[in-house]
């Protein structure tokens, strides 16, 4: 077994293993960066933290190396979408690093940068099997979703044109502008309604109702596609597994 079959397969237990490895340290990392947010962190567990981030992004820097070493086209990989997702993944820590020693910023306003380690999360993706039938889903459904997204702008419009011709004059202060009432539409048609502008003419009452009965479609069609092409995707599979035996 080569270093390559390790880093870039997972049908193999040392692949799966590698794999594995990978998962626990960004869940590591990422339960650490949540604790270094707690207020009144005491020193030593905030210098705790901060070398732990020099070591787990030592770590990703060397799995981030096999994996451009190993590749079957090392360009290919760089300009993959999980190729430009490691890079970014990295990119933060050596910006902190850099304007750490460079610049001499204090460590609290260099980690704000570390926020964009967050997206070490976007990179479980890659070994989760949901995540990749849900990727390939999306593929699969993605013309009928931009058609559902187009309705609903036009829906956010047409809402936002509505509630302002009903409601201006009674609350200028609430509904100044179709652009100020989009807030209002889009809280209500994705049926969240949290209460802070509302109308209080009866035309606008009724003209809401039609809004909300219409942000049900709006939220229920993208759900209704998405299984339906999960599905899908779920059956093509155990087509391959039964082909394959």
């Amino acid at each position: 077994m080569t270093l390559r079959d390790i880093v870039q397969r997972n049908d193999t237990a040392a692949g799966r293993a590698f794999d594995g490895a990978v998962m626990i340290v960004i869940v590591y990392l990422l339960l650490t960066f949540s604790i270094g947010t707690l207020p009144n962190l005491p020193v030593e567990a905030a210098a705790f933290l901060n070398a732990s981030d020099y070591v787990v992004f030592g770590l990703f820097t060397i799995e981030y190396a096999l994996r451009i070493a190993t590749a079957p086209s090392k360009r290919k990989y760089l300009f993959s979408f999980y190729g430009i997702l490691d890079l970014l993944a990295l990119a933060p820590f050596y910006v902190t690093v850099v304007l750490g020693l460079a610049v001499g910023l204090e460590l609290e306003a260099v980690r704000v940068f570390r926020l964009f380690g967050a997206i070490h999360l976007l990179r479980l993706v890659r070994y989760s099997n949901a995540a990749r039938r849900f990727r390939q889903a999306l593929a699969l459904a993605k013309e009928e979703l931009v058609l559902v997204l187009t309705v609903a702008a036009v829906l956010l419009f047409v809402s936002s044109v509505g509630i302002y011709y009903f409601e201006h004059e009674k609350q200028p202060e609430k509904f100044g502008s179709v652009l100020h009432s989009m807030w209002w539409a889009i809280v209500t048609l994705t049926t969240v309604g949290y209460g802070d502008v509302y109308p209080i003419t009866a035309a606008g009452r009724i003209f809401t109702s039609i809004v909300m009965v219409c942000g049900l479609a709006v939220v229920a069609v993208p759900a209704g596609i998405m299984a339906s092409a999960l599905s899908e995707v779920r059956a093509r599979e155990r087509s391959q597994d039964e082909d394959g035996n």
